[in-house]
């Protein structure tokens, strides 16, 4: 960039021929040189700005495509890992610190009666 002279002589020279004041020619480049500063930094925030709002524009259209696709695809069970030891369905036995049992599993039989739909419960239960 190719900085002018605030007070160029040329310029002040002649305004002192033409009995002008000369201060006004250096405040009047100073705010033509402030405009165009502004002007620059206006332009490089506005470039700015696009750049972003371009880039969240996009990430929420990847989001969204995503979404769409999640949505309408099957939902499907992910596969069980295969492993070679066989699940137990049977509880361990719950020992004490000497390696007593102190609870295990015992297959019962168990009688239930539902009193509200026998004829006559009385009897049932003599």
């Amino acid at each position: 960039m190719i900085r002018t002279p605030l007070r160029p002589l040329a310029r002040i020279l002649r305004a002192r021929e033409l009995g002008e004041n000369p201060e006004a020619i250096a405040r009047e480049n100073l705010r033509l040189r402030h405009e165009a500063m502004r002007d620059k930094a206006r332009l490089q925030a506005e470039s700015r700005l696009l750049i972003v709002g371009f880039l969240f524009a996009t990430a929420f259209l990847l989001i969204g495509i995503k979404m769409v696709e999640l949505a309408s695809s099957v939902p499907e069970e992910p596969p069980a890992p295969q492993s070679g030891v066989p699940i137990l369905s049977q509880r361990a036995d719950i020992l004490d610190r000497n390696g007593h049992v102190l609870a295990t599993n015992i297959e019962t039989h168990a009688l239930y009666a539902q009193p509200q739909e026998m004829v006559d419960p009385i009897t049932a239960a003599e």
